[in-house]
């Protein structure tokens, strides 16, 4: 899809030829439409599943002929090509001679050779839609950037029902449909009420603006997500046993509480005093204890024992609580101890070895009674996995939200040594996120134990800087010893290799600031495996400016002084000086001479200011602080990367569904939006941004965190001795 008024960019890719002929026709659009819903409507016998299918016209053309959709000849003409020797792919761009919002076909003949055809949209027109508690939201837009238009909403539904009986003989379905028109009004947005859009058709939406603009959404079924806005908890039953492996004869103990999810009950119990029972099941024989007339305390908690048979089942138990709670579950093991014969070690370097060197590890086997094992083989494996160094400064709150839950920097890979300096913004749990190799398979052989009972491994990483030299690594080492008396003990152990020494992150105790403001901005240097590094370090300061070209221009402001902490970390204070873009730059230099560079790109600004200097990745929201309390504002600082944008702000969204929709209307390149918050929110919510950009939909979800200070609960774990022995 292209932006309307520019001219599209195809590439085609040859060989031999030396010149192409091309032709530009222009696409009936509306009529594919027209025709798609006589199709429907004449309640066909059989479905033309191709006809349903708008973006599939090119195939149509081409592959069945159907030249009535056909318009224009837009133009004709020739390309002189420049084929590489050797009868090589060679590529060349081609300019389309049109920049008008429509639907194109090219076709290209290269010298004698077969034609190929490709469909060129170019946009000017947008539709957008977002499931409301009210309704379905479909917003009309310009495409470029987001502006609203006025126009018409056409919406046409369709559903096949089943003929039964006699009626079945010559035609197995009927096709019903439904048509749904709806004025647009000058702020773009019109809400389709559930009543209306059936969840058993399947509904294709046109928009249409008043100066001749239109945009399509294919068919698709509308579900609606009934989120309980009401009714924002969860019950739930959790559980904890004394410990997670017992032997036969041990007494098991355990406790469960139960409790509702919410943050506006105070210390009342919803399942106080309340009948319960426990089942204890075995994972192959079932139930094996039962415990009746159970009562839950004051808090919900309910409290027990069971214990272990002599001739029980070794294998996983599973405890259930039920009866009028939230039911749950917990496991536990029981096992007997048998004490092995030897033990194997795989020893290997404790920090990080260098990508490119070697690394030497050594097998050990020992007696327990403290002899080495002198006679048998040792089966070694060594695998090289991808590593990512994905670690946030700690928060208060990593525990309930996630490492890095306050980050507020962005990613900027267009900004000149970015990922050099920069720091990946943290990503959801379900997603990785990080580049992944598949896991290598570097050495498996046999050797023969020395005489001191180890055996000494090297294992060469030059292979890997060659092939993955942009990424860290992670060797793991297992080895299995058979002794004299074919005994078989297993061990491992793994080895981190790094591209750098040490990885530094720098970062504001805040999302953006004011001009005047005192600026507190930290530091930390760690390894690949999270250890502190001893620093010393310089800071400077560079005002970011945008150069004629669209490029990123840096202006040294100011050195500033490195207030050096322990373990790896420091702070640096400064005065905020005048409105604009920055970047702190900090250089830190570890014992050995290692440098290494982290940065923080940030704001200065006033309540207003547009950021209309700045550039900004397509959508950005920034909260102005970490955290917040129900009573509270979040400011949010919503940044575009083209000016005069205008964006929909979806509040309380749970990803399919918001509580309300806010349009934003942007001066420039920022704007700052206001969020009262709620004792409803806490622990947190979720604000939604969506824009266009030159024809692309671009969002942006930002977490809103409100801990839940007054359910914070200090747990103190102490040991009943000092020192004891196994299966005491």
């Amino acid at each position: 899809m292209t932006q309307a008024g520019k001219k599209p960019t195809i590439s085609f890719v040859y060989r031999n030829a030396e010149k192409v002929q091309l032709s530009l026709h222009a696409l009936k659009i509306d009529q594919v439409i027209d025709d798609l819903y006589k199709h429907l409507e004449g309640n066909p016998r059989q479905i033309d599943r191709s006809a349903l299918d708008v973006a599939r016209i090119g195939s149509r053309l081409v592959n069945e002929n159907q030249r009535k959709y056909l318009g224009e000849k837009i133009d004709e003409w020739e390309e002189v090509l420049q084929p590489r020797a050797e009868h090589w792919d060679t590529r060349k761009e081609l300019t389309m001679p049109v920049s008008e919002a429509g639907a194109y076909l090219l076709k290209a003949t290269p010298g004698k050779g077969s034609p190929s055809w490709i469909v060129v949209w170019i946009s000017d027109t947008a539709l957008v839609s977002h499931q409301l508690k009210a309704g379905k939201l479909f917003y009309l837009a310009e495409s470029r950037a987001g502006a609203p238009l006025s126009g018409d909403l056409e919406l046409f539904g369709y559903r096949t029902v089943p003929r039964e009986g006699v009626k079945a003989v010559l035609k197995k379905f009927d096709v019903q449909t439904r048509r749904i028109k709806k004025k647009i009004g000058a702020d773009g947005a019109v809400l389709v009420a559930k009543e209306e859009l059936d969840s058993d058709y399947q509904w294709m939406a046109v928009g249409r603006s008043l100066n001749g603009g239109r945009a399509l959404m294919g068919f698709q079924t509308h579900r609606w997500n009934d989120f309980r806005w009401g009714e924002l908890n969860n019950s739930r039953s959790y559980g904890i046993t004394d410990r997670p492996v017992y032997r036969p004869e041990q007494q098991v103990h355990f406790k469960f509480w139960s409790r509702a999810a919410r943050h506006d009950l105070g210390d009342v119990s919803l399942f106080a005093n309340r009948k319960c029972f426990i089942e204890i099941h075995h994972q192959s024989r079932g139930k094996v204890g039962e415990l009746t007339n159970l009562r839950t305390d004051e808090f919900g908690g309910v409290e027990g024992e069971w214990s272990v048979p002599v001739d029980a089942m070794l294998g996983m138990y599973q405890v259930y609580l039920k009866g009028d709670v939230p039911s749950g579950s917990i496991h536990f093991r029981v096992e007997e101890y048998r004490k092995p014969e030897f033990e194997v070690s795989v020893k290997a370097p404790d920090e990080p070895v260098q990508l490119g060197g070697r690394i030497e590890a050594k097998v050990q086997a020992t007696y327990y009674h403290g002899g080495p094992v002198t006679e048998g083989r040792v089966k070694v494996k060594v695998q090289r996995f991808s590593h990512s160094d994905t670690w946030f400064p700690g928060g208060r709150w990593d525990w309930l939200y996630g490492e890095g839950y306050w980050w507020f920097g962005q990613d900027y890979p267009w900004y000149p040594g970015w990922r050099k300096w920069g720091c990946v913004a943290p990503v959801p749990p379900w997603w990785g996120g990080q580049r992944w190799t598949p896991p290598e398979l570097v050495l498996e052989r046999d050797y023969e134990i020395e005489a001191d009972g180890t055996v000494r491994v090297l294992i060469d990483t030059s292979v890997a800087k060659l092939l993955h030299g942009d990424m860290d690594h992670r060797y793991t080492i297992s080895a299995e010893v058979v002794d004299s008396s074919r005994r078989t003990i297993a061990g491992s152990g793994s080895v981190l290799v790094a591209r750098a020494p040490f990885s530094t992150k720098v970062w504001l105790d805040r999302g953006y600031v004011r001009p005047g403001e005192t600026v507190n901005t930290f530091f930390s240097a760690r390894t690949l495996d999270g250890r502190a590094v001893t620093v010393e370090g310089v800071a400077n300061l560079y005002r970011v400016r945008l150069g004629d070209q669209g490029g990123v221009e840096e202006e040294r402001v100011k050195s500033l002084k490195v207030e050096e902490g322990e373990e790896g970390a420091g702070r640096i204070r400064f005065k905020a000086p005048s409105a604009g873009q920055y970047r702190l730059s900090v250089v830190l230099r570890d014992e050995k001479g290692n440098e290494e560079e982290g940065a923080a790109v940030f704001v200065i600004r006033n309540v207003n200011d547009d950021g209309g200097r700045a550039r900004f990745n397509p959508l950005e929201l920034v909260p102005d602080k970490r955290e917040y309390k129900p009573g509270e504002e979040a400011r949010i600082l919503v940044n575009t990367k083209l000016k005069n944008s205008t964006v929909l702000l979806f509040v309380r969204t749970t990803g399919s569904v918001a509580e309300e929709m806010r349009t934003i209307r942007i001066q420039g390149k920022s704007k700052e939006v206001g969020l009262k918050l709620f004792q409803k929110d806490v622990p947190n919510i979720h604000v939604e941004a969506v824009t266009l950009v030159h024809g692309e939909v671009v969002s942006e979800t930002r977490q809103i965190v409100l801990p839940p200070e007054k359910r914070m609960l200090s747990v103190d774990v102490l040991p009943a001795k000092r020192r004891g022995k196994p299966g005491v």
